[in-house]
């Protein structure tokens, strides 16, 4: 072999190396950057630190596209139990996101990824691509109330029959026929979902029954016990004892013990009268705002000389240390005894969260929540129709809400809402994946059980 020759292979094969550890070395830095979360951004043609997508669900096999092309994601298991986690490194930007699955409708959210950070998406909500209901309940009803804890339905036929349906056990339980022969016009439950009062009016006045919805041979009409008493505009449960009670007559406010038989007026000349979480609230004869104890019977002026309106409600939170009401359409804080915060105008409905530092509330078109904490309210979604009978849904990450007959559900930090029924004339929330609704057919009320974790 000659020496040229010999030069020239030494030099190929300096040559060879040299690309050999340079692709090496280009693939380990690419490797080291990529592990600590750099990518390519071809566009830019730059290297950029990247954000990690999160997303948590109930369901598995999950299909993930991002701009509307397929991205894998990886699966794994949540925090949450019974969830999934499907994790995926992207480039800091905006974009628009759509989870599918089969036999589900797909969910999209237009999301933002920041280098460095997290951006999650908790209690994806799934729904069927058609609803499934189940009816078990088809009559004709004069009125109906549900538990508070959606476990049973309290209701009187159109023949004036009262019977208490356990959604539970699918029983029913009928009181004696010969006791309503008026219609019920109002439902007044306790705390715990067990004992409800029935009002009825008739020429003479308004009568009240005590139904025990665990045991009805516990049950009574309040004028049974004490044949005494005044006629009451309304009655409300004790949160200290099964045996008393608490009435308002004529803007006076009254004790009542049937076991003591006795009868003793607490206030006089009082208006506004409103029960929230363990305490009454009402306006005295100065026009003050008052906040009574049923337990101790204590008062305590929470906002001097206000007047108080037709449309006035009250809302305490963080274990009743904050009061907000509604007046006259305006949102207030009470600062002091003579000073309030203004928080929002033209307010319709105020409605406590699951969370205690939390409130929903709407003002006609658009559904908001205030933090507390924060001092801040955030717009969750506006949309074209009045809104009503908004509920916490699924993990309480969703308002379930209705407009006319159209029940939808929303995701809290989404402006996107889902259809899930059009015919619904009211619905109740029962657990994370099923609720109630109510559906009109001719003169009869269809009661329909909704499971959306149904496959």
């Amino acid at each position: 072999m000659s020496k040229k020759r010999k030069i020239f292979l030494k030099v190929l094969y300096y040559i060879f190396m040299s690309v050999v550890l340079l692709v090496l070395g280009a693939v380990c830095l690419g490797i080291i950057f990529y592990a600590s979360g750099y990518k390519i951004n071809w566009k830019a043609r730059t290297i950029d630190k990247t954000g990690m997508l999160v997303i948590n669900s109930q369901e598995d096999g999950l299909k993930i596209f991002i701009d509307k092309k397929q991205i894998n994601a990886t699966q794994g298991r949540s925090a949450v139990v019974f969830s999934s986690s499907y994790t995926a490194s992207m480039l800091p930007g905006e974009y628009d996101l759509e989870i599918q699955k089969d036999g589900r409708v797909p969910y999209d959210e237009h999301i933002t990824v920041e280098k460095e950070l997290v951006t999650k998406i908790d209690n994806v909500l799934m729904l069927p691509d058609k609803v499934p209901d189940e009816a078990f309940l088809d009559k004709e009803l004069n009125s109906y109330s549900f538990s508070p804890d959606g476990k049973k339905i309290v209701y009187q036929t159109s023949d004036g029959k009262v019977l208490v349906y356990n959604i539970e056990t699918k029983q029913e339980k009928m009181l004696d026929e010969k006791t309503f022969q008026d219609k019920i016009v109002s439902y007044t439950w306790d705390d715990s979902s067990s004992r409800v009062i029935l009002k009825i009016n008739k020429k003479e006045g308004s009568f009240y029954y005590i139904l025990d919805s665990d045991g009805i041979s516990n049950s009574f009409f309040l004028q049974d016990k004490m044949s005494f008493l005044p006629f009451f505009d309304n009655i409300y449960f004790s949160p200290s004892s099964l045996d008393e009670f608490f009435g308002t007559s004529k803007k006076d406010l009254y004790k009542i013990n049937i076991s003591s038989s006795k009868v003793e007026k607490i206030a006089e000349n009082i208006s506004h009268f409103v029960q929230k979480k363990s305490s009454f609230y009402y306006s005295d004869k100065n026009d003050s705002l008052v906040r009574f104890d049923p337990r101790n019977l204590r008062t305590d002026v929470i906002l001097e000389k206000f007047e108080l309106s037709n449309d006035f409600d009250l809302l305490p939170l963080n274990r009743e240390s904050d009061i907000y009401i509604k007046n006259a359409g305006s949102l207030y804080l009470i600062q002091d005894k003579n000073s309030l915060n203004l928080i929002d105008k033209d307010v319709k409905d105020i409605l406590a969260e699951s969370n205690d530092s939390q409130f929903i509330y709407t003002k006609e078109f658009e559904i908001w929540i205030y933090d507390s904490n924060k001092e801040d309210a955030k717009m969750v979604t506006r949309f074209g129709k009045e809104i009503e009978n908004i509920q916490e849904f699924y993990n309480d990450g969703y308002l379930l809400y209705q407009q006319g007959p159209d029940l939808d559900v929303i995701k809290k930090d989404s402006k996107n809402s889902q259809e899930i029924k059009n015919s619904a004339e009211n619905v109740k929330v029962l657990n994370k994946n099923e609720m109630i609704i109510v559906e009109a057919k001719d003169s009869e009320k269809v009661f329909k059980l909704i499971d959306l974790s149904a496959k």
